[in-house]
């Protein structure tokens, strides 16, 4: 198998294969939990890094969850695990390593130590962010292709749900929901 070299440790920081105390994220149990700092705080740790490892919790199409995000906000380049079509929520095909796109373990892992001693190399699957154009380009082609403009908030969906599940129930008879309730699933 391959194994990543001693100049490129792999630092797990999360409950899974645990074997680095990230300091900065030792505000989740001092605050509670509160989201918005916990957001902040997991972009600082990130920012400390230059790659992170990003898998996701299942493998399928258009399945990329906001992690991927996280670790573009962070400046971190990702070594990303998960959706094989994640390129049509990239900014550019070399803002991320896709683990499946290499076709063994030790070929990964001869790239990131490559990238990890040859700034240029690095350099060229970040620099996407330093163009404010080809950041706006890609930011707004997510916004069309999540109708975002349109998507109201969790809270605003939710109370939408709560509603017309309400409404639904005042607009039944009490002879409908006996037949739904008795309708086998």
């Amino acid at each position: 198998p391959a194994a990543l070299p001693l100049s490129l440790p792999l630092l797990s920081i999360g409950r899974c294969l645990h074997n680095h105390d990230e300091p900065l994220l030792q505000v989740k149990a001092a605050h509670g939990g509160n989201n918005r700092e916990l957001y902040v705080t997991k972009l600082r740790a990130l920012a400390r890094y230059a790659f992170c490892l990003i898998t996701e919790n299942s493998i399928a199409r258009d399945y990329v969850t906001e992690k991927l995000f996280h670790a573009f906000a962070s400046g971190c380049l990702p070594i990303y695990y998960g959706s094989g079509d994640v390129a049509s929520f990239l900014p550019t095909p070399r803002a991320v390593l896709q683990v499946l796109a290499y076709p063994t373990l030790a070929a990964l892992v001869d790239h990131l130590t490559h990238l990890a001693g040859n700034r240029t190399a690095f350099a060229q699957h970040v620099a996407w962010r330093d163009s404010p154009e080809g950041v706006r380009a890609w930011w707004d082609r997510m916004q069309v292709m999540t109708s975002a403009a349109e998507t109201p908030s969790k809270p605003a969906i939710f109370c939408a749900i709560c509603k017309a599940v309400r409404e639904a129930r005042h607009s039944t008879t009490a002879a409908q929901r006996r037949r739904l309730h008795a309708s086998p699933r």
